[in-house]
């Protein structure tokens, strides 16, 4: 009996999640065809947890990632972009705040990238 109340009540938890992820795609669909853009999109789907700082937190990954693979140190690339430290590397790659597009256009051409690269999804995302 205890088992059965278990499963039953189980399978109502499940069925509420499925009603709540469907409303979250019909309200997506909905923003989607007015023309939202993808921060408006994120903010539906997970309103706890800053566009923003989505954003920066991803754009801080890829800036690392890049940086690795040119085999550059967070200080390095600070001293070609005219930075004391790497200290500001450092705080884009956490994530803390995302590089303006100024600093951005610089950091693709140093890194010889295009900017877009650094909102590129990548498998560890």
């Amino acid at each position: 009996m205890d088992s059965q109340l278990s499963s039953t009540r189980e399978l109502d938890e499940i069925e509420a999640r499925i009603a709540e992820l469907e409303a979250k795609a019909r309200l997506l669909r909905a923003h989607a065809t007015e023309g939202a853009t993808f921060r408006q999109l994120l903010d539906d789907v997970d309103p706890q947890d800053d566009a923003k700082q989505r954003h920066a937190r991803h754009v801080g990954r890829n800036l690392r990632r890049i940086r690795e693979e040119r085999e550059l140190t967070q200080r390095q690339l600070a001293e070609i972009l005219g930075h004391r430290s790497g200290q500001r590397i450092s705080y884009w790659e956490l994530g803390h705040k995302a590089p303006g597009p100024r600093n951005l256009e610089r950091l693709a051409c140093v890194l010889e990238v295009h900017w877009t690269d650094f909102y590129a999804r990548h498998d560890d995302d």
